[in-house]
């Protein structure tokens, strides 16, 4: 009853984004007015944790924002927020439940990988990305780090750098690219995956990469432990979803990343590669049983 009461409470919700400036807000209030209405687009893929973060002010804040605005929470202001701006429902997904049917589920774990790659396109720096292309252009050696599911991504991204002829390996076991990251020199670069930027044992191998005069390249959340022991930072910080059987969809934007970086690469080291990729798929033919074509 008390939920119904304080439903029934809430103002009719606003129709546009030219009434959020006639709303009556506290100051604190105001200050994340003033950034939905900076930032419409950017703020349809943030979590309410990170508003608070970009508003600078508490999550308690954004709540009692979108009730003065007629809306019961974020997530269903995000979600109006989304038609206005004509993102369309699939950039904000809804939580997988146990009472969703199995094509349910396929559609919102869909929609929370668009969600994530719309909100990465929006984020992403130009020109920090073309600088790490440039790094990677000229790396003698590349070496990719990660731990976990991150470990998976830096398998990935070893192997499309290796195609290109570009000396490529890729460590999860923190040991190992602890070792190796003290052996690389000032014409070698790091690529370090990590989801969350607190992984204690990569920021350790990172630092002893940065010892070794190796360039440093993070695809992970700004502002982490992580993110501050590279040279160059990728962020990527999407909106993980609380579900305990959804993936993380930090790595679908991972894996984009990486295969963004490894195009822009080979094109950047010109004609000598689209050789080097001819002869790759010809010896893959090889190793494919051949089919005889049924005649009628």
């Amino acid at each position: 009853m008390a939920t119904n009461r304080k439903t029934q409470s809430l103002p009719a919700p606003i129709k546009s984004l030219a009434q959020l400036q006639g709303l009556r807000l506290s100051e604190s209030e105001q200050k994340v007015c003033d950034y939905v209405l900076a930032n419409a687009q950017r703020s349809v893929g943030l979590s309410i944790a990170q508003l608070a973060l970009q508003s600078r002010i508490s999550q308690p804040t954004v709540a009692r924002f979108c009730q003065a605005a007629g809306f019961s929470g974020w997530r269903e202001f995000r979600l109006w927020l989304a038609y206005t701006m004509g993102a369309g429902a699939p950039y904000v997904y809804a939580d997988v439940n146990a009472a969703d049917q199995p094509s349910a589920i396929l559609g919102k774990v869909i929609e929370r990988s668009m969600s994530a790659l719309e909100q990465l396109r929006g984020e992403l720096s130009g020109i920090d990305f073309n600088k790490a292309v440039r790094w990677l252009s000229a790396a003698r050696r590349i070496e990719f780090y990660g731990q976990g599911n991150s470990g998976i991504t830096a398998a990935d991204g070893a192997h499309k750098f290796f195609r290109l002829g570009i000396t490529s390996i890729a460590y999860s076991d923190p040991h190992l690219h602890c070792v190796s990251a003290a052996m690389l020199g000032k014409n070698d670069v790091v690529i370090a995956l990590s989801n969350s930027g607190k992984t204690q044992a990569l920021c350790d191998s990172l630092l002893f990469a940065r010892q070794a005069g190796a360039k440093i390249v993070a695809l992970t959340v700004p502002n982490s432990p992580v993110a501050n022991a590279a040279d160059l930072v990728l962020a990527i910080n999407p909106s993980e979803d609380p579900d305990l059987y959804a993936p993380m969809t930090s790595r679908i934007a991972q894996l984009v990343l990486i295969d963004a970086l490894a195009v822009a690469t080979a094109l950047q080291l010109g004609d000598g590669v689209s050789k080097r990729l001819e002869r790759y798929k010809q010896v893959l033919s090889t190793k494919r049983i051949a089919t005889k074509r049924i005649k009628s």
